[in-house]
């Protein structure tokens, strides 16, 4: 009993001289965590102010946050006199590289599918992108998955290596967009007359490019059964998809029906034919007119 109480003080003597080391590591602990934010914000803003590109400098701080934070827990380890914890994490590296790469191989290729989108460059932070049928704007880029904002509201994560491999579409990489749209006219409308209606229906709706490269069309699709469809394209600039598409291509279509009916130019419906090929004639009974009421 003399032996155990004896240990027991040991230990307890131990302790006590560790104290101002542990109270020490715990603080270096502390302190790394608040200096990786603020070393991580400094960069990502340095950075940012260079090259102009959020998204690589918003990922690049993010990694230099995590390096940041495990040297401190390494640091901290050290002056708390636990040694052999860092020395066995260090030493354990290789071997739990192995085990981890298996047990979260999906964890390391978003990881290396994340460093790649942040120097490859598909799309940018406020890009506009589809991909697996999901469309909306990109609003992050993770260490392990991307964050886009549908236009429905709904926030949806992406893994970065599905990103890598799935067909990518970016609607705003460039800036411009054509859109199009059909009018059916009448067979007996004088064509070119429509079509110079259209353009300049066109010209009165803000947002529609008119750039020499960028011309609106008017051009004959289809000889319809009962229309001469034609195709109306024209461009426009996508920084800000949903406005410069969905809408402004709902009030180009209002434009330009609005002109053609005023200029007279008939949009007719679809003409049904209907044929008897037997020769015994249609079946039509016709109905004897209504007396008229003699007290009316």
């Amino acid at each position: 009993m003399d032996k155990i109480i004896e240990s027991l003080y040991n230990y307890w003597e131990i302790f006590l001289a560790r104290v101002p080391s542990i109270l020490f590591g715990l603080f270096i602990l502390i302190l790394a965590f608040m200096l990786s934010g603020w070393f991580s914000r400094m960069f990502r803003n340095r950075l940012g102010a260079r090259i102009d590109d959020p998204l690589l400098s918003s990922f690049l701080s993010r990694i230099l946050k995590t390096v940041f934070i495990l040297l401190g827990v390494l640091l901290a380890f050290q002056v708390m006199g636990l040694t052999g914890i860092a020395g066995g994490l260090l030493a354990g590296a290789g071997v739990g590289a192995i085990i981890i790469g298996f047990a979260f191989q999906d964890i390391g290729s978003n990881f290396l599918s994340g460093i790649i989108l942040a120097f490859n460059r598909p799309f940018n932070i406020g890009d506009t992108i589809e991909i697996n049928n999901h469309m909306g704007t990109v609003v992050m880029l993770n260490l392990r998955t991307t964050q886009i904002k549908t236009f429905e509201g709904k926030d949806v994560y992406i893994p970065n290596s599905t990103m890598i491999k799935e067909e990518l579409i970016n609607f705003t990489k460039d800036g411009y967009l054509r859109m199009d749209f059909m009018v059916g006219i009448d067979y007996d409308t004088d064509i070119e007359k429509a079509q110079e209606v259209i353009f300049k229906a066109l010209e009165k709706v803000e947002g529609v490019l008119h750039s020499p490269d960028k011309k609106p069309l008017a051009v004959i699709d289809e000889l319809a059964v009962s229309t001469v469809n034609i195709s109306v394209r024209f461009w426009v600039e996508t920084f800000d998809y949903k406005e410069n598409t969905v809408v402004l291509r709902s009030r180009a279509i209002k434009q330009v029906l609005n002109d053609l009916i005023a200029n007279g130019i008939a949009l007719p419906a679809d003409i049904l034919e209907i044929k008897h090929y037997k020769g015994k004639g249609f079946p039509i009974k016709m109905l004897p007119p209504k007396e008229k009421n003699a007290n009316a």
